[in-house]
């Protein structure tokens, strides 16, 4: 379900656990997956309906929009360059939903490329 939900390390890490309970191994992957649990269900909380909107299309952008917020979380923990070009896509939704000091930190890291810091200031903001 997580997959289909966009929050793909959700998905990953709970694939990776569950193959390690049924291994009888101890779960190394726990802390990766509450840590990417934590982030999705607090992108979830913040996301909200216009004017109260709960028709499909409504459920379709949330959707969208946490699959588009995990893909930046995976661009910047990846140092890839491609998170230059989604933080631009998100800037909007992003810059309505942080304060502006985080905001305004988020956005500096990204211009600087400094995609470790930015991936921290965006996390924290999700908390």
């Amino acid at each position: 379900v997580a997959g289909n939900l966009g929050a793909t390390e959700v998905h990953q890490y709970a694939g990776t656990l569950e193959r390690e309970l049924r291994a009888g191994q101890p779960p190394a992957s726990q802390a990766a997956l509450d840590q990417a649990l934590g982030i999705a269900l607090a992108t979830v909380a913040r996301l909200s309906f216009p004017s109260g909107d709960s028709r499909p299309e409504s459920l379709n952008a949330m959707g969208e929009a946490v699959a588009d917020l995990a893909d930046l979380q995976r661009l910047l923990a990846k140092q890839d360059a491609a998170a230059i070009d989604r933080f631009a896509a998100l800037r909007e939704p992003l810059a309505s939903r942080m304060d502006a000091e985080s905001f305004g930190h988020l956005a500096q890291a990204i211009d600087d490329l400094d995609f470790r810091g930015a991936l921290k200031i965006l996390n924290e903001a999700l908390k």
